[in-house]
């Protein structure tokens, strides 16, 4: 029998998924035992990236062209063809918040969205069954919580009785970042990472805002992160995860 190649090993993964997967996936998935390489997972980025027959979707997250128009309509939502519409930009929200959440997982941490997030989707999975909280831990006072139970994710601290958050995102792809400023500044005497997820063309409007005179008190704690540094964030925590259950 002739030998499977590693990029047919990739493809077959793939068209066993619908045509697409996400790059921990294929970590897990792959029977990578007879590649004569120390480090698969590198391997993996560098076949998916062989525009021959693979493209990418979103940050970690590829597909095959020959099922480009196979696709399902929330996985085809995510696909920035330049005419985005209500449901994809909902779909592209849910995907980054997907993504954020996994990546707290694979860390380690206890995951936290909000209720009205719970019900949206991320590849198929409800958001509020890969979070690995049902509510936000009560490690302030309750009119803070209050004020930020709408936080788009949060990453808490696994080993205290209490959770401590780690980590605060919002995902702005759409609007401006008042809102999440706002939430944000609810924590700015916390030493809790605040994080904006938003495409790059808008890190101009977020500088503008975070030095209005209101945000003072926030502006050095605040980091922007476009969609290349969401990927290669969870390229690294993946990568991790990878190398803690094969290494």
């Amino acid at each position: 029998m002739a030998k499977i190649s590693q990029t047919q090993e990739v493809i077959k993964v793939m068209e066993s998924n619908g045509g697409y997967s996400t790059l921990m996936n294929l970590y897990q998935a792959v029977d990578f035992t007879l590649w004569k390489t120390k480090t698969p997972d590198a391997t993996i980025r560098r076949i998916v990236q062989d525009q021959r027959h693979f493209f990418k979707i979103r940050p970690g997250l590829w597909a095959l062209k020959e099922f480009r128009n196979k696709l399902p309509k929330d996985v085809l939502n995510l696909i920035d063809d330049g005419n985005q519409t209500v449901d994809s930009i909902l779909d592209i929200h849910s995907y980054n918040q997907g993504v954020l959440i996994s990546s707290g997982n694979l860390m380690g941490f206890k995951t936290y969205v909000p209720a009205q997030d719970k019900n949206r989707k991320y590849l198929g999975e409800y958001l509020g069954n890969i979070a690995t909280l049902s509510s936000i831990p009560l490690f302030t006072y309750e009119a803070i919580l209050k004020r930020i139970r709408t936080i788009d994710v949060i990453w808490f601290e696994n080993n205290v009785l209490t959770p401590f958050p780690n980590k605060v995102f919002e995902v702005e792809n759409s609007t401006d970042f008042i809102k999440s400023f706002n939430k944000f500044n609810e924590l700015k005497y916390f030493a809790v990472e605040k994080i904006i997820v938003a495409p790059d063309y808008k890190k101009k409007q977020f500088e503008d805002t975070i030095n209005w005179d209101i945000y003072k008190e926030l502006k050095q704690s605040v980091k922007f992160w476009d969609y290349d540094v969401l990927e290669q964030s969870y390229v690294y925590y993946a990568k991790s995860k990878f190398n803690s259950l094969f290494y």
